[in-house]
């Protein structure tokens, strides 16, 4: 009986949670902001994490959102992308180095201001892959909840800054959620097909070991599906909008708990980073949008150091090349999930002659 009322005492604190969120996504909706039930949930629930307001972690709703997340992410692959994917194979193997440096130079100057040891900074620096950088890092015997705090600060400034960036500078205007239609205006078939993709690219995922296998897997059925003319469905912005809530309030609420000593250290560490890593992103962009003949709003995003969900939402909600942006973040976490356990022994020495030099 008392594990019946602890289930409902956190499924009401999760409910209460997401009104919170909603509050914030509706405030921000109002204000005409970019992805607003994303960055509205998201402020919200961080400001009230860290000032100790008690919210409930709404990150085990995740599994649920991702799936839909990966429809939509599949459904920017259309027959009209198929003679455009042999071309970004330059911009896919510049990314592979420009995740390795960024991750070096990371790694290097977290080591530098003694933020942790090697396993720490080192899983704390990549440009992407939270989850699997943090359970990398325990396996290591690295500090997960460094490694956590950096890269949970990593998407909220990375989330908080583009949208704004394009607002400001670039004259976006974000189009009514619910534009793309909504659950009434789908086909019984059409959303048959997309709950079966979603279903089956779910389970089959993470029966292959996929890495983002909740998203990657739905994604992979859906682009399929898309790309073969079998729908042209897209899901309903309903929910669009369940998605941004259910991500930002999970964002905001891995700052559960956060000490005054880890705004300090951790955090301000993961500001300063992900300031270097957009920066950085943005640089590179420019310089390959030039040399290259490729869009740098796409670019820019496809080498942004987002989450691969998060960085899917944005350029869903920007309309910028869905298909190029999701395949550069797929091929990113992959290449971090593949290779930073053997980048990390490659390195490891470089790391500690940088603690040597930094304590003499």
């Amino acid at each position: 009986m008392l594990k019946h009322y602890q289930k409902l005492d956190v499924c009401i604190k999760i409910a209460g949670t997401l009104t919170m969120g909603a509050a914030g996504g509706w405030v921000c909706s109002r204000l005409s902001m970019p992805l607003p039930w994303l960055i509205g949930s998201m402020v919200t629930c961080t400001f009230f994490s860290m000032y100790g307001i008690r919210i409930q972690s709404t990150t085990v709703l995740r599994p649920f959102a991702i799936p839909i997340l990966g429809i939509m992410l599949g459904s920017g692959f259309t027959p009209d992308v198929l003679p455009e994917i042999k071309g970004w194979a330059a911009t896919l193997g510049w990314l592979c180095l420009f995740v390795t440096a960024l991750t070096a130079v990371g790694a290097l100057a977290l080591k530098y201001f003694k933020l942790g040891d090697s396993v720490t900074v080192f899983f704390s620096a990549t440009p992407g892959g939270f989850s699997e950088m943090v359970l990398l890092a325990e396996s290591f015997k690295g500090n997960e909840r460094i490694v956590s705090l950096i890269h949970a600060t990593r998407i909220l400034i990375t989330i908080l800054v583009i949208p704004i960036w394009f607002h400001i500078f670039k004259g976006y205007v974000p189009p009514p959620t619910l534009a793309q239609g909504t659950i009434d205006t789908i086909a019984i078939n059409d959303l048959f097909i997309l709950i079966t993709c979603a279903l089956a690219g779910y389970f089959g995922g993470k029966k292959l070991g996929l890495p983002a296998a909740t998203l990657l897997g739905p994604a992979i059925l859906s682009a399929t599906a898309h790309i073969t003319g079998i729908t042209t469905a897209k899901p309903p912005g309903e929910a669009l909008i369940i998605t941004q809530l259910i991500i930002g309030t999970s964002v905001g609420s891995r700052f559960i708990g956060v000490t005054l000593q880890e705004i300090k250290s951790s955090i301000l560490a993961g500001i300063a980073l992900s300031i270097f890593m957009l920066t950085s992103a943005a640089l590179v962009a420019y310089c390959l949008s030039i040399f290259l003949q490729v869009d740098f709003n796409a670019l820019w995003l496809a080498f942004a150091p987002g989450g691969l969900a998060e960085m899917t939402l944005i350029s869903l909600a920007m309309g910028i090349d869905v298909a190029f942006v999701s395949t550069h973040h797929m091929a990113r976490i992959m290449i971090l999930v593949l290779l930073a356990p053997i980048a990390f022994k490659l390195i490891n020495k470089a790391l500690s002659l940088a603690s040597n030099k930094t304590s003499d």
